[in-house]
């Protein structure tokens, strides 16, 4: 990941293919979404997606989001490349990291401090 960050997406960026079989085991492997957790509307995200060509798509740079996360991580990506790169990226490279287990805190704690019963 070193070296200047990429700050646009091209055309050939919006294209990129995961195959059957890489897709298989990062659902294998992930199970669930890396930030939030959820098992509902998994889909596959490139982590890097300036890489290679040939190493885009393998299953090390690849991991699940929910579909909410996806979009927002994507968001993120987009705009704010340096920030994606240097705060987001290092972790979602890590299945074992704990983010999961803060954010589901902080939903706990949202929900306690707006009176909800969930």
């Amino acid at each position: 990941m070193g070296g200047k960050v990429k700050t646009k997406y091209t055309r050939e960026d919006r294209f990129l293919v995961v195959s059957p079989e890489h897709r298989r085991v990062v659902f294998e492997r992930d199970k669930a979404c890396r930030i939030c957790g959820s098992d509902v509307g998994l889909e596959v995200h490139h982590i890097n997606p300036y890489g290679e060509p040939a190493s885009r798509s393998n299953p090390e740079n690849l991991c699940l989001l929910c579909r909410l996360c996806h979009r927002a991580v994507t968001v993120i990506q987009r705009r704010f490349p340096s920030i994606y790169f240097k705060y987001i990226a290092p972790r979602l490279y890590d299945p074992n990291d704990l983010w999961r287990l803060y954010v589901l805190e902080a939903k706990e704690l949202a929900r306690k401090y707006k009176g909800e019963s969930r």
